[in-house]
C-alpha cells in the first residue's frame, strides 16, 4: 500500500471545522434507491473530497454480488494481465447509478473524476491473501464495494469502471508489482501515451492523490502494459443460454438396467446433471451424474415398476450460462418376456395308461405355478397346476380316461417383472388297446390274423396227424 500524504496540524483543525459544516449542510447521496426494495447489501462509505466530508449509502443487490462471486479465479486472471480489462463492468446497474449520481453533483469532468478517485482512495487496502485463498484474485467492482476495500488492482478496476461509466476514457496501467489507472482529459502531471492518447496517471490505493500525481515510490517500477476495457467483458449478470438433451435406451424392461444418456450445449466438463425419474405411481427419484470432457453424461438406473415413466434432466447453470432443463422424456417400462414349452411322452396313448407332460419356463424361475389345460374329446376342459423346479422345468403325469383326440397347453400368469406366457397346443390320441397299431396295423387286425394263423396251424397239424396214422393188421394181437 502506498503511504498517505503528510497533513499539518493546522490543516487538521481546518478539516475538523469543515467536516462539521459539511455534515450539517451537505446532503447524503443514496445510490440506486429503487434497489432498496430488493434483497441487498446495505453499504455506507465516508471520505473527504475538496476538504468536505462525504457519505454514500449504496444498496447492492445480493443476487448481483453472488453472480460476480461465482466467476472462477481462472476466468478472472486469464492467460495474461490483459484479462483484467474483462472485469470492467460498465453495464452493471449499481455502477451506472453511481456514475449518474456523481455527474449530477458536479458539472466539470475534473470534479467528477476527482470525486470518484477520492471515493476509491478512501477504501481500505486489503490484500488477496487476506480475503481469498489465492495469491492473485482480481475482483469485480461490485465485489470491492461489498467487501469495502481491496488491493491495487481491485481499486484500479473499480475507479476505471466508474470513469468509463461516466463517459470518459480510461485505461489500466500495469507495473511490475503495482497497478494504477490512466484517464484522458484536461489534466496536468504524469501521463502515459497509449494509441495516440495521453492518459494521466491516477493512484487508487492511497488517500489524497490527485489526477496526474505520481507516487515517488513507483519511480523505479517497470511499466509492463497499458490496456483499456475489454470488448468481451465478463458478464455474469447476463449469462448465455444453454441447452440440455436427454434420452433413454429402448426397450426398458422392469427389473433390468436402463441407460440414460444426454449432453449439454455448450459443452461443460465436470458439471452436475440432475435426473428426475417420475414413476407410474407418481413418486419421484432423483439421481445426479457428472458430464465428461465433451459435456456428455451417462447414468445407469434399474427400473422397478412397470408402466408409464417420465424423465427430465436439468442443471443449475454457472456464472456465464443460464440453467437449463431437457424436455420431458416419456417412456414405458415393460415386463420381461418369457416363454413356455410343452411336450408329451407320446402322441398315442392307451386309455387309462399314464401320459407324461413336460416343459420348461424361460427365463427359469423356481416354484411358480404352471397351469396345464387338457381338452377332452367331448369338449370338457380339465385344468391341472404344477410347480416349476430350480431350472424352470415342470412335469405332470395324467391318465386319459376317454378315447379320442386330446390336446394340452401350458401357461403361466407372469409376475411383477415378467410377462406371462403360453405354449402352443400339443395334440395326442387316446385309444383302446385294440386300436393301438403295431407296425402301423391296428391291434384287432393283428388278433384276427393271429387267430387265423392259429386255426391254420391247427388244421395243418390235424392233416399231418391223419396222414401219418397207420391202423394195426387184422391179425395183430397186442402181447
Amino acid at each position: 500500500m502506498l503511504p498517505k500524504r503528510v497533513v499539518t496540524l493546522g490543516a487538521v483543525l481546518s478539516l475538523v471545522i469543515l467536516l462539521v459544516i459539511e455534515v450539517a449542510l451537505a446532503p447524503v447521496p443514496t445510490i440506486s434507491v429503487a434497489q432498496a426494495q430488493e434483497e441487498y447489501h446495505e453499504k455506507e462509505y465516508s471520505w473527504i473530497y475538496g476538504e468536505s466530508n462525504h457519505t454514500w449509502k449504496l444498496y447492492i443487490p445480493i443476487n448481483d454480488h453472488e453472480a460476480y462471486k461465482s466467476v472462477p479465479q481462472s476466468e478472472r486472471v486469464g492467460e495474461s494481465i490483459h484479462a483484467f480489462g474483462r472485469l470492467i463492468t460498465t453495464y452493471d446497474p449499481t455502477i451506472k447509478s453511481m456514475a449518474q449520481e456523481i455527474k449530477s453533483r458536479f458539472a466539470s469532468p475534473a470534479d467528477q473524476i476527482g470525486y470518484a478517485l477520492a471515493f476509491v482512495q478512501y477504501l481500505p487496502y486489503m490484500s488477496d491473501r487476506e480475503t481469498t485463498p489465492y495469491l492473485e484474485y482480481p475482483k469485480f467492482p461490485i465485489e470491492t464495494l461489498v467487501d469495502g476495500g481491496g488491493d491495487c488492482e481491485d481499486t484500479a478496476i473499480l475507479f476505471a469502471t466508474l470513469v468509463l461509466a461516466m463517459g470518459y476514457d480510461a485505461v489500466l496501467i500495469f507495473f511490475f508489482t503495482h497497478m494504477g489507472v490512466g484517464v484522458a482529459g484536461d489534466f496536468s502531471g504524469t501521463y502515459y501515451e497509449h494509441e495516440g492518447v495521453e492518459y494521466f496517471y491516477c493512484e487508487t490505493t492511497g488517500e489524497d492523490w490527485l489526477v496526474g500525481e505520481f507516487p515517488p515510490v513507483l519511480e523505479d517500477e517497470v511499466l509492463q502494459l497499458i490496456t483499456g476495457p475489454s470488448e468481451d467483458p465478463l458478464n455474469p449478470l447476463a449469462p448465455s443460454p444453454s441447452d440440455l438433451e436427454c434420452s433413454i435406451s429402448q426397450p426398458v424392461v422392469i427389473g433390468e438396467l436402463g441407460e440414460v444418456t444426454g449432453s449439454i450445449d455448450p459443452p461443460h466438463s465436470g458439471v452436475s446433471i440432475t435426473l428426475v425419474f417420475t414413476k407410474p405411481d407418481g413418486t419421484t427419484v432423483t439421481h445426479t451424474t457428472i458430464t465428461d470432457v465433451n459435456g456428455r453424461f451417462r447414468e445407469i438406473y434399474q427400473f422397478d415398476q412397470g408402466g408409464s415413466w417420465q424423465l427430465q434432466a436439468s442443471w443449475v447453470g454457472d456464472w456465464n450460462h443460464q440453467s437449463a432443463k431437457s424436455s420431458q422424456v416419456r417412456f414405458s417400462v415393460v415386463r420381461a418376456a418369457s416363454s413356455l414349452t410343452c411336450d408329451v411322452s407320446s402322441t398315442l396313448v392307451i386309455v387309462g395308461q399314464e401320459l407324461l407332460v413336460v416343459g420348461v419356463l424361460s427365463p427359469a424361475q423356481d416354484g411358480v405355478n404352471v397351469t396345464l389345460t387338457y381338452e377332452v374329446p367331448d369338449g370338457t376342459i380339465i385344468s391341472r397346476t404344477v410347480l416349476t423346479g430350480p431350472d424352470g422345468e415342470y412335469n405332470d403325469t395324467y391318465r386319459p380316461d376317454l378315447v379320442g383326440p386330446w390336446s394340452v397347453r401350458a401357461s403361466w400368469a407372469g409376475d411383477w417383472e415378467t410377462e406371462g406366457a403360453g405354449s402352443p397346443l400339443v395334440y395326442f390320441d387316446v385309444k383302446t388297446i385294440w386300436e393301438v397299431p403295431m407296425l402301423g396295423v391296428p391291434m384287432f387286425i393283428w388278433i384276427v390274423v393271429l387267430g387265423i394263423l392259429i386255426v391254420v396251424l391247427l388244421v395243418a397239424w390235424v392233416v399231418i396227424r391223419q396222414r401219418s396214422y397207420q391202423p394195426y393188421p387184422p391179425d395183430y394181437l397186442p402181447v
